[in-house]
């Protein structure tokens, strides 16, 4: 496979395959293939791959040793977190957000179903976002209670 550009930095077997960018580095085993065109992207993690489109840029990615993504931050400033293999996982909206922001909202807990939220071990304090319900829940130590 070919890799053009200027100042890339690839460490690991295979990493930053088929790269046509500047600037970008590549940590770790198979890390970096797919992305065809990209510039100043730092990439960590071993198979870290499926989840970049063809072109993306200014984007830093932490995953683990199988393909997940567990952190990134993109061109926009938005952070996701979480555990998946396609960009995004979460809502486009962002989960955290720059205070400054006029486009952008934040997501500060938790979302999930009402089967899920029901399904956890849950402690006292703990608050979630219930997509079912359309509610925000806190569990009191005993049950779940709506936040409204």
């Amino acid at each position: 496979a070919t890799t053009t550009g200027n100042h890339n930095t690839f460490i690991g077997s295979s990493a930053g395959q088929t790269i046509n960018g500047n600037y970008n580095t590549m940590l770790g085993f198979y890390t970096g293939v797919g992305i065809n065109i990209g510039n100043y992207n730092t990439v960590i993690g071993s198979q870290q791959n499926g989840w970049l489109s063809a072109s993306v840029s200014n984007n830093v990615a932490i995953g683990d040793g199988q393909g997940n993504m567990r952190f990134i931050s993109d061109a926009s400033g938005r952070i996701y977190l979480g555990a998946g293999t396609t960009y995004p996982t979460i809502p486009s909206v962002s989960r955290f957000t720059v205070e400054n922001s006029t486009t952008l909202g934040t997501i500060p807990w938790t979302r999930m179903t009402t089967t899920q939220r029901t399904a956890i071990t849950a402690v006292e304090g703990l608050t979630i976002y219930d997509t079912d319900l359309h509610k925000l829940m806190i569990y009191d130590g005993t049950t779940w209670q709506a936040a409204w």
